[in-house]
Parts: structure tokens; C-alpha cells; sequence
């Protein structure tokens, strides 16, 4: 009645995910809600290189990780960059000629790879190497931040491992302004992609009717411009609504 085994067969599982660290607890309270996530790899140096292009990625939907800005003292570090690797969508390094030396920005190229993630390097004066010197690099030369902001934009939308996620991103941030130019601001990057798929719009339609903010006739205009490519028939304004009389018929 005893069973002898022979052979051991091991293999991935089927339904095996790029995106699945759920044996790791981690903390992602980093993050800014409903933005796409972005870890900037980067030596201390080059900080306000890193904290610049942070600053501009954020019209776009990107909320950006900078380490040396990011984490507060009372953290321990260690464990913040480790959370935030963890719960990144995608990883852009700042490669300059001491980026090779830096045990940590190494280590941060590793994990992103290791997780299969997007790596997107950006050429300070330096080319990217190993594993990573297969991604597409922007050169920055001697650009501006927000010229390089809207590169990195670009490479994610069009990357089919975060275009995805990156317009599901934006779309909640559309449905959840907070204020019209913020509406306004999400509004005009979705207009000016070019790889946003139906089901995304389909979801900003479905879904708009629940944000009162949204009702605005000057934000209604804009969306329909970007529904009409769609074929989806136009919004109306259904509250808050008003009509301009002359002021010489306002009563006292």
C-alpha cells in the first residue's frame, strides 16, 4: 500500500501574475490615491533632478516615489524604498556614470526586473547597462524637466504592461476631481493620448454622472470632444444648470 516517488515536475502556474506580491504585507500609504506609480531610481546627487521631474509628472497622473524627499525621518528607510518597490507600477532610473557604483540604485534596477516591471532609463551622461540596457532610454542631453516628464508619459502609455493601468488611473482621477481645473488638467492628457482604449472611455462615461464637479458646461464640452471620437453620443447638463439674464431684469 506504499507509493514511491520517482520524479519531481516543476513549472509555473498557469494563472501566475506579473503583479501578484501578495506574500509580501506591505505598506503602499506612499502613494498618492489613484495615481499611476512611479519609483525614481536615482543617486542623492541628482536629487533635484529627481524631485523636479516628479513635480511635472504629476499633471500627468504619475505620482512619483523620490527617496531622498519622500521618506520622513522617523521611517526607517529600509523598509519605505522596499514598500515602495513593492507596490510601483513602473521604475525610472536617472542612469549617470556613478549609477553602476551605487549598490542601492543596482539593487532597485533588480527588483524592478525581477518583478518584471517597466524600467525606463533616462540618460544623464551615462548609458544603461545589463539587463536594463534592452529598454528603450530617453535622453534628457540637456532638457527640460517637463520635456522629459512628457517622454516618460509616453513611454507608459504606450507600453502594453502599464497602458492599461496607467489609463485606468487616469480615468479614476477624472471621476474623482476634487476641483474643475483638475478635471480640466486629466481631461486634456486623455484628449491628447493616442492609445487609450474604448473600455476606458466607456468607464468615464458610465461612471460620470457620479461627481457633481463634473456637471460643469466647459468640463462636460471637453469630455464630449473626446466621446465624439468614439462615437458616444454627448453629455448634457442635468444639474446646476443656469441660464444669463440682463441685469436690467434682476429684481431687488
Amino acid at each position: 500500500g506504499s507509493v514511491q516517488l520517482r520524479g519531481v515536475a516543476i513549472h509555473p502556474a498557469e494563472d501566475e501574475s506579473d503583479d501578484d506580491v501578495s506574500n509580501f504585507n506591505y505598506n503602499d500609504s506612499m502613494w498618492q490615491p489613484n495615481y499611476f506609480r512611479l519609483f525614481i531610481s536615482h543617486l542623492s546627487s541628482y536629487k533635484k533632478s529627481a524631485a523636479n521631474l516628479k513635480a511635472c509628472l504629476l499633471k500627468y497622473g504619475i505620482h512619483s516615489f523620490v527617496a531622498h524627499e519622500d521618506i520622513k525621518p522617523s521611517k526607517e528607510w529600509e523598509i519605505e524604498i522596499e514598500n515602495a518597490l513593492f507596490s510601483m507600477n513602473a521604475l525610472c532610473a536617472i542612469v549617470t556614470k556613478e549609477f553602476i557604483q551605487s549598490e542601492w540604485c543596482d539593487q532597485e534596477i533588480g527588483f524592478a526586473l525581477g518583478q518584471k516591471k517597466v524600467v525606463i532609463p533616462i540618460i544623464k551622461d551615462a548609458m544603461p547597462y545589463g539587463f536594463f540596457g534592452k529598454y528603450q532610454a530617453i535622453k534628457s542631453a540637456e532638457g527640460k524637466a517637463s520635456e522629459i516628464a512628457k517622454s516618460v508619459w509616453d513611454t507608459i502609455t504606450k507600453n502594453e504592461k502599464t497602458n492599461s493601468r496607467y489609463f485606468s488611473c487616469l480615468v479614476s482621477l477624472i471621476l474623482t476631481a476634487q476641483n474643475k481645473p483638475e478635471a480640466i488638467c486629466f481631461l486634456d492628457v486623455l484628449d491628447q493620448s493616442s492609445n487609450v482604449s474604448r473600455g476606458a472611455v466607456d468607464s468615464l462615461y458610465k461612471n460620470w454622472s457620479n461627481n457633481t464637479i463634473l456637471n460643469d458646461l466647459s468640463i462636460i464640452e471637453k469630455a464630449n470632444n473626446i466621446f465624439s471620437k468614439y462615437s458616444i453620443k454627448p453629455l448634457s447638463v442635468t444639474k446646476n444648470s443656469y441660464t444669463l439674464i440682463s441685469d436690467d431684469d434682476l429684481p431687488f
